[in-house]
Order: C-alpha cells, then sequence, then structure tokens
C-alpha cells in the first residue's frame, strides 16, 4: 500500500522529533537530515558520517531571525 504524501511527512516529522536521523534524497546526493536542537540526532549525523567535530555541519533556517538563534551574524 502506497502512503499518501502528507501521510509521509507527518511521519517523518515525527520520527526527526523522536531524534531520528532521516536520509533524504537530492538531486545530485543523499543527505542526512535531523532536528538540529536535538543533540542525540546531531551526534548521530557525525557518527555515521566519521565528521571531525571540527568541522561543522550545515543547518536550514526558515528566515533571519531563527538563523539568529544559531549564529552570529555580522552587518557586513
Amino acid at each position: 500500500m502506497q502512503r499518501r504524501p502528507m501521510e509521509t511527512i507527518d511521519k517523518i516529522a515525527k520520527e526527526l522529533k523522536r531524534g531520528k536521523v532521516i536520509v533524504c534524497p537530492t538531486d545530485t546526493v543523499y543527505g542526512l537530515v535531523a532536528d538540529a536542537t536535538n543533540k542525540k540526532a546531531v551526534d548521530k549525523i557525525f557518527e555515521i558520517k566519521e565528521r571531525l567535530r571540527a568541522k561543522p555541519l550545515p543547518i536550514f533556517v526558515k528566515d533571519l531571525k531563527m538563523a539568529k538563534k544559531f549564529a552570529r551574524i555580522n552587518k557586513n
């Protein structure tokens, strides 16, 4: 049985809220998606990628206000 798009999105959102890491295809590669505010989820991405902690991960934000919660932004 095939899921409808909203059912799939709702299921993915619930899993992200639970701290799960989701694999998401893009036009060129597969990306790992997790809740950037969930330390366990972020730790899991570093573990999966075998990435050094000194190399930060990119995060997606919806607007400048949200970006300011996570980063210092210069006015230059």
